[in-house]
């Protein structure tokens, strides 16, 4: 899966924006001030849990083959 693969995948506008400038560089704070949530630690727990959700997909997709 590629990375717009991946961009794709994620449902909420927020985390996938919070994604996408990661992937481009952009510091915490940066983002926090982008997409306009209150904290740093918002951004960090969005990244956290898109992580877990894309750990946990890939470990499906490899017990179906």
């Amino acid at each position: 899966m590629g990375v717009l693969d991946e961009l794709e995948a994620i449902k909420d506008p927020r985390a996938q924006a919070v994604v996408a400038l990661t992937l481009d560089g952009y510091s915490h704070d940066e983002i926090r001030e982008l997409v306009d949530v209150t904290t740093v630690r918002a951004v960090e727990g969005l990244l956290y849990r898109w992580r877990t959700k894309a750990k946990q997909n890939r470990k499906g997709d490899s017990d179906d083959q």
